[in-house]
């Protein structure tokens, strides 16, 4: 997946979630609609591959045995790479959570997938099972080291 450079700007969205991520609400189809009325030359679908969480996790919006159903969500996308594809370049991926946790159960899952995957981004969601967006995490530490430990965590 590569937009074509041969004019400027070219604009492109990389992370996407659609229904294959739980916290989004648009299908594919719908988000490749609103990327073509938007005027952007191409979408990258990065939806969530997040393994189960370390014990004590108590974040009420995990969806237990949730992981990305990849051979559900590659044929979605080629069918839709298909159908729009000469209208809007389509770029499947995968956005990982990344927590010393899961990163051995992440590996293999990726290297089966990798060929498949356009794009790849990592993230740090959670820090000792708190989401580092909840206001509770920033509460509990103070601004300055929950801004450290999210960086520790995220360089360990």
């Amino acid at each position: 997946m590569s937009p074509s450079l041969s004019r400027a700007p070219v604009l492109v969205d990389y992370h996407v979630h659609s229904t294959f991520s739980e916290d989004a609400r648009s299908t594919p189809e719908e988000i490749v609609e609103a990327a073509l009325r938007r005027g952007l030359d191409a979408v990258v679908f990065t939806e969530h591959l997040e393994f189960p969480p370390p014990p004590g996790w108590k974040e009420p919006a995990y969806v237990p045995g949730r992981v990305l159903p990849a051979g559900e969500y590659l044929s979605a996308l080629a069918a839709l790479r298909e159908a729009r594809g000469t209208e809007l370049e389509i770029g499947v991926g995968a956005e990982l959570g990344l927590e010393s946790h899961n990163l051995e159960g992440l590996g293999p899952y990726l290297e089966r997938f990798r060929p498949h995957f356009d794009f790849v981004i990592g993230s740090l969601h959670s820090v000792n099972g708190t989401l580092v967006q909840l206001p509770e995490y920033t509460d509990r530490h103070g601004p300055a080291a929950a801004a450290r430990l999210y960086l520790e965590n995220l360089l360990a």
